[in-house]
């Protein structure tokens, strides 16, 4: 077998083309994708407003706190005030945990990715299951509620489904 100059003798074949046919990727997201994204930064926004609301029930907790020492409670005044402290810092870091996800989660939304759908889905129907219970909340919390619910929907309408397919298909082909 002879070889040709430029050839070398043990050279590995050129890799196959990459088939790039259909699957460009989206340059745009659809509108019910960017209202479902819009609709989230809302549920997320409400999640922290909810968990800043709480720094003026503090006077409350503290005073829960005290009723429930004068039935057989041994806590101090200062242990109280410091348990109520402990208490809205940690609904505040809570809040703003979870409006970190949420709004994380509606950015890999938009960019098409189908977990962030599923994971914001899962989110939107405990918010409706927490509305259906009537667990309580403000009005700032059923906006919230109710913008993950319209959110949930938006992202599987059927042009939301093709963007995300399309998004997906794309992806395997890199």
């Amino acid at each position: 077998m002879t070889n040709s100059p430029d050839q070398e003798p043990f050279a590995y074949p050129p890799p196959p083309p990459i088939n790039t046919g259909s699957a460009a990727a989206p340059t745009t997201p659809p509108t019910e994708i960017i209202g479902a994204f819009w609709a989230y930064l809302v549920a997320a926004i409400t999640w922290l407003v909810g968990g800043l609301l709480v720094i003026g029930q503090k006077q409350q907790i503290a005073d829960a706190l005290r009723d429930a020492n004068n039935q057989g409670g041994a806590l101090t005044e200062t242990q109280i005030e410091t348990a109520a402290n402990v208490g809205v810092i940690i609904v505040i870091v809570v809040a703003v945990v979870i409006s970190a996800l949420y709004a994380l989660f509606a950015f890999k939304l938009k960019a098409g990715r189908n977990w962030a759908r599923i994971v914001l889905t899962v989110l939107a129907a405990l918010a409706l299951i927490s509305l259906l219970l009537g667990t309580g909340g403000n009005i700032v919390s059923y906006i919230g509620q109710f913008a993950a619910i319209v959110a949930a929907v938006l992202s599987f309408m059927p042009s939301s489904s093709a963007y995300i397919a399309q998004v997906r298909d794309s992806r395997q082909y890199r």
